[in-house]
């Protein structure tokens, strides 16, 4: 081999990289510029407070429920032991998600009046529970969750009853496509898209999961779910379609009737 090939093969090797290397290189600049050292401080609060310290942690997703003025919270305390995401699978008994509603239109009032931790019942029994993303329906009064099971990864869907502190499950959702749920958002009551950060798992391979990340490789996806048929029939099949591709897809909240938001960690950016 010569050394005029060997060159040409070194510099097309770094010319396929440069679009990876250079998206590498700005995401570094931006989390330099905007690490806390480098932030003015400002304070323009009056007063504040930190409220539920000591009542829970990892909370993964919050929603805001404003026609009851109810927050939900999902928050898994076992995350730092089991982490389908970042890849931690310590061996043992890791504490299973709850679920908490918050009535933030009493800010003044204890928190024993506030603060609820909602009961989960008809949960299979033998099923460990850790959520994610959720998302409330209050057509039907439905919360979905989705949920990273030892199992395998899924979306349960409760009845939630907000004034005696309740969710039902339901349904369990499940498809090949669902391999790494991390958000959810609604079209309507039968229609979800759901993003997978990955398509490569860390438990799968983190290797390649590892690539994956760092190399911002579009290939995490946004699914479309139809639970149309599943919502009559515990046993029938859910559909579902992959609609776009995104490094690292990570939040989804749709802007208006016709624009969607997709976070992507690994490029620092919102896709619309």
């Amino acid at each position: 081999m010569t050394m005029a090939f060997k060159a040409a093969i070194f510099f097309l090797g770094v010319a396929a990289l440069f679009p990876s290397l250079y998206d590498a290189g700005q995401r570094l600049a931006l989390m330099y510029a905007n690490s806390p050292g480098q932030f003015v401080k400002i304070n323009n609060f009056k007063s504040y407070e930190i409220k539920f310290a000591d009542t829970f942690r990892n909370c993964e997703d919050g929603l805001l429920i404003e026609s009851a003025g109810i927050a939900i919270l999902s928050c898994d305390p076992g995350r730092e032991m089991y982490n389908t995401v970042i890849g931690i699978f310590r061996p043992g008994d890791v504490p299973g998600a709850e679920l908490y509603a918050y009535d933030y239109t009493r800010p003044d009032a204890p928190e024993s009046e506030t603060l609820r931790r909602i009961e989960i019942l008809n949960y299979d029994g033998g099923a460990d529970f850790h959520t994610l993303g959720v998302v409330f329906d209050e057509a039907t009064n439905t919360l979905f969750a989705a949920n990273h099971r030892k199992s395998g990864t899924t979306i349960e869907m409760f009845s939630l009853d907000l004034e005696e502190a309740k969710a039902t499950h339901f349904r369990t959702i499940r498809h090949p496509l669902l391999h790494g749920p991390n958000s959810v958002t609604l079209i309507n009551s039968n229609e979800l898209l759901v993003t997978n950060d990955h398509h490569f798992p860390i438990a799968y391979s983190r290797v390649l999961a590892t690539a994956e990340t760092y190399l911002s490789l579009p290939i995490g996806t946004v699914v479309h779910v139809d639970v149309s048929e599943l919502v009559k029939d515990p046993t029938a099949a859910v559909e579902a379609s992959v609609v776009a591709r995104v490094p690292f897809a990570n939040g989804i909240e749709f802007l208006n009737s016709t624009t969607l938001a997709v976070a992507s960690t690994s490029k620092t950016s919102v896709y619309l």
